[in-house]
């Protein structure tokens, strides 16, 4: 039989790593090597059995690659997900926000917004905004987000040159919208946060209360808001 050892420039090579990892690798017995008077020699078989376990550790461990539409969905089925996400003075689980954004998004659709229409979301940092996102890429639609605090001009500017087909918002910014009476011909669809007025010249578009989208049809408050006051910005609940 056989024998074929090789040098440790030839493995080092074959692995893709530094001398002095390989060397790192030998004296941990991570892989088998024979040292002969200042150098280091390998056999064939430990090479390839080293190099058989990296790659079923990498293809184990490689995570799946998700589109964004799915991320809530797929964290609420994971076996270990017990999270969710926090702002201000709510918290939503994933489980929710996949049930939220889902409403959402068949409320988009049901006014006739299509894939390739353009959302304008105007909301603070809050979990209606994160629900928000996701909804509007449910519904194959493309996401505009702004700053909610934005100059009248500035907002006056985006909504002309975006000519957005559906605006999800803070009632503070429909207020101030109403007051300028433009930019609101291609809209299909306006959802307001805490309560809704009507639009003068917003045509045939609906005006739709964002809270009462985000109830399910049993009634149950989806989002478990317990404070109005928005956080600098949403993050995850840890899992438990």
């Amino acid at each position: 039989m056989k024998i074929e050892l090789h040098s440790a420039e030839k493995v080092a090579e074959t692995l893709g790593v530094e001398l002095d990892t390989l060397y790192r690798y030998a004296r941990k017995g991570k892989i088998p090597g024979l040292k002969v008077g200042k150098a280091w020699r390998f056999l064939d078989g430990d090479v390839r059995e080293f190099l058989q376990r990296q790659r079923y550790f990498v293809k184990t461990l490689a995570p799946k690659a998700a589109l964004l539409p799915d991320v809530p969905k797929r964290a609420a089925t994971a076996d270990v997900v017990a999270g969710g996400v926090k702002s201000g003075g709510g918290e939503i689980s994933y489980a929710d926000a996949e049930a939220a954004s889902n409403l959402l998004a068949e409320s988009l659709l049901s006014h006739g917004v299509v894939a390739g229409d353009l959302v304008l979301i105007l909301l603070s940092n809050s979990l209606e905004f994160v629900v928000g996102c996701f909804a509007v890429w449910k519904a194959g639609a493309a996401l505009v987000p702004e700053n909610p605090s934005l100059k009248d001009e500035d907002l006056r500017h985006i909504l002309e040159k975006w000519a957005p087909h559906a605006l999800i918002m803070d009632l503070d910014v429909a207020q101030r919208l109403e007051a300028q009476h433009c930019g609101l011909e291609n809209i299909r669809v306006v959802y307001i946060k805490e309560r809704t007025f009507s639009f003068s010249g917003l045509g045939a578009g609906r005006v739709e209360s964002l809270d009462a989208v985000l109830e399910s049809k049993s009634g149950h408050k989806v989002l478990r808001i317990y404070s109005a006051s928005p956080d600098p910005f949403a993050a995850p609940l840890p899992a438990v």
